[in-house]
């Protein structure tokens, strides 16, 4: 059953491209201008001053403790949905067979690909940690891509480069040995040299068993390459560990 979440209600406080640009000096850019960032920093210039007032005027922020739903999965994401703070999973099945398809991160957007396609969502979205959100309502985001034309060319370069990461991933999951695979997807989800999520997430993010991933893991965690912790993993030596994604190493045949 599809329930609505109460995100409507403004505070003040399938899968989305990671952008590198994030808003730390909120003062010098309005809201309208972070989202135009968020959506494409290659194509953030094609925003037009009428665009960026127009996206002011309609983003509804939110906010969610861990563990609420942005949206479930078989319903409308109601909008498109842009992370300001926090993560948020997206996810399928429930109970043993739950697997997280993908970790969002500040600065990126989910949720309006299904709107486009006229389809229920795919997966389920879940605040992972607390977080705070924008959120633009079905019916703007249709209007402004069929009125505004600059908007439009945006959101098309935004599709356009979330298709060529996730064509990345999938390449990255297909190839090469176990090994290296786990440090492309170390590297892929680490925040300032830390994973903070638990090691049965990065097994299903990487569609290997938990006990491979365990097993490549503590073998890293033993050359001192990366540390673990609870529902934390840090990167000790990025070099080593980005040689082992491109390269391998000699005695790597684990696959």
């Amino acid at each position: 059953m599809c329930r609505a979440n109460g995100l409507g209600n403004p505070t003040n406080d399938f899968v989305g491209f990671r952008g590198k640009w994030m808003c730390d000096r909120p003062g010098e850019l309005t809201v309208g201008e972070w989202i135009g960032h968020c959506l494409s920093e290659r194509a953030a210039h094609l925003l037009t001053p009428e665009d960026v007032r127009l996206l002011d005027e309609h983003l509804v922020p939110s906010s969610l403790y861990t563990g609420q739903p942005v949206f479930q999965r078989g319903c409308s994401t109601r909008g498109a949905w842009f992370l300001r703070s926090g993560r948020v999973e997206l996810t399928e099945g429930t109970g043993a067979r739950r697997r997280v398809l993908a970790l969002v991160r500040p600065g990126e957007v989910f949720g309006d690909i299904p709107l486009m396609l006229a389809i229920p969502a795919p997966y389920r979205a879940r605040a992972a940690t607390p977080v705070s959100l924008w959120m633009l309502p079905e019916r703007i985001l249709l209007w402004l891509l069929a009125e505004r034309t600059s908007l439009a060319r945006l959101w098309l370069s935004s599709l356009a480069e979330r298709v060529l990461h996730v064509h990345g991933h999938l390449t990255d999951l297909r190839t090469g040995t176990l090994r290296q695979r786990v440090a492309r997807l170390l590297l892929r989800e680490s925040h300032g040299d830390v994973v903070g999520v638990s090691q049965a997430t990065l097994a299903s993010l990487g569609g290997c068993p938990r006990s491979s991933m365990n097993r490549v893991l503590r073998s890293l965690a033993a050359e001192a390459v990366i540390s673990l912790g609870y529902r934390r993993i840090t990167l000790l030596d990025p070099a080593r560990l980005a040689a082992i994604a491109e390269r391998g190493t000699p005695e790597d045949s684990t696959r």
